[in-house]
């Protein structure tokens, strides 16, 4: 059975009962974190300084290197209010939208459970729908893009539909435009290759091909000069001067391990990654080909831009909007490798998976939590101990009063009545 017959047979079959349930498990994990999670430093900055008016997006600064995010903050606080779970729900929503796409990409895979350890269970990415900033919703208009572009087998329509979702994206984290610029590359190259291989290569060829990856290309500069704003000296850049290895590998292990296994987590990873190209290498397919050349230009751009431009590297949460590409990857690949498999073969193959999928959600759980985030987990006390203070002392702990979330709350609780917020001597 060829790879386009199994995802078709794979498609017209309706979800299994406990994949369903895992998705909702999921989502609900997501709402619970939403409503009872603190607010951190840098939501509370966003809300105060952006997410009040209308065009406070418009204000780059500090924090808002996502403003899309804080012109949905701004809208879903005028309709639900200021509290946490208000300032949380663009990212709320965009976690549904982002189950949703997993439950498209697990529908058509080989492996059914190791596409859903792969897609679904990452923790350090379900967090991030929890909290009010854009590295959410930017991840899932990447999954969203790539999800619907990946099912069309490449047609020109879905082919602007996955440059938009990349630029909105852009507008959410900046440095998403990067992914914007690999996604045009990789189309081009294809394009050409495919272009050669029938002698019809020209520029005209590419041209037509290439029309709506340059109108693209061109609204990236919004994005761009918008990084090169908010990174200007003396504003604080959340980065890495590690290296590629340093910064994006170790910095993708440590979403699954401790920061003590995180290299040697890093290396295996890489490892792993070689021997399943490398075992798919001739029967690789078109999507598996689109994710390798946009990973090869990722990489090979952040390269420029650190040696080139001494820009640093991302690291750690700014890394979240490129794990759909690699994650989704990885399940074309495995889906490339099952596809020639005969019956036998094939449900060994898929026993391996399944192992494998059993260790990721070992993984996911052992790393789950629900009172705190990854994002700044130590503002977690804030709020009874802001209480406390305020109620036993008339005065505010310098711990509490020189981290800027405990402003949030004395908005919420005082408006425009706040007390001074004198430090306890």
């Amino acid at each position: 059975m060829t790879r386009a017959a199994m995802a078709r047979a794979a498609a017209d079959e309706p979800l299994p009962r406990w994949l369903v349930g895992a998705l909702f498990a999921l989502f609900g994990l997501i709402v619970i974190k939403a409503a009872s999670s603190e607010i951190t430093f840098d939501e509370a900055w966003s809300f105060m300084f952006y997410g009040r008016d209308l065009f406070g997006f418009s204000r780059l600064d500090l924090a808002n290197d996502h403003p899309l995010n804080s012109l949905l903050i701004f809208v879903s606080t005028r309709i639900f209010g200021d509290g946490e779970f208000a300032i949380r729900l663009p990212n709320v929503l965009a976690g549904a939208a982002y189950l949703w796409c997993c439950a498209h990409v697990v529908r058509r895979s080989a492996s059914v459970p190791l596409a859903f350890a792969f897609c679904a269970l990452q923790i350090y990415v379900i967090d991030y729908f929890t909290l009010a900033r854009g590295y959410g919703l930017a991840t899932a208009l990447v999954m969203a893009g790539l999800t619907r572009f990946l099912r069309s087998d490449g047609r020109s329509r879905a082919y602007g539909e996955l440059l938009a979702f990349l630029f909105a994206a852009s507008l959410a984290i900046f440095s998403c435009f990067m992914i914007t610029l690999a996604a045009v590359a990789a189309h081009a190259a294809l394009s050409a290759w495919r272009a050669s291989r029938d002698g019809q290569l020209s520029l005209r060829v590419l041209w037509r091909s290439e029309r709506i990856g340059l109108v693209f290309l061109a609204l990236c500069a919004v994005p761009m000069a918008g990084l090169h704003w908010v990174s200007r000296p003396g504003v604080p850049l959340w980065g890495s001067e590690d290296g590629l290895f340093g910064a994006m590998a170790v910095g993708v292990a440590r979403m699954y391990v401790g920061d003590r296994f995180a290299t040697a987590g890093a290396v295996a990873g890489l490892a792993a990654m070689v021997v399943l190209v490398g075992a798919a290498r001739r029967r690789l397919s078109s999507r598996s080909l689109f994710l390798l050349l946009v990973t090869g230009f990722l990489l090979f751009g952040f390269f420029l831009t650190f040696h080139l431009l001494h820009r640093p590297l991302p690291a750690d949460r700014v890394l979240l909007p490129m794990m759909p590409v690699w994650l989704l990857l990885v399940v074309c690949l495995v889906d490339d490798l099952a596809a020639p498999l005969d019956p036998r073969r094939l449900r060994h193959a898929r026993a391996g998976a399944l192992a494998l999928a059993v260790v990721l959600g070992g993984a996911f759980l052992h790393r789950c939590h629900i009172a705190t985030t990854s994002d700044q987990p130590g503002a977690q006390p804030l709020r009874p101990a802001l209480v406390k203070a305020l109620a036993a002392h008339r005065c505010v702990p310098f711990a509490i009063w020189s981290n800027y979330a405990q402003t949030y709350y004395m908005y919420r609780w005082f408006g425009d009545a706040m007390p001074e917020e004198t430090p306890c001597r």
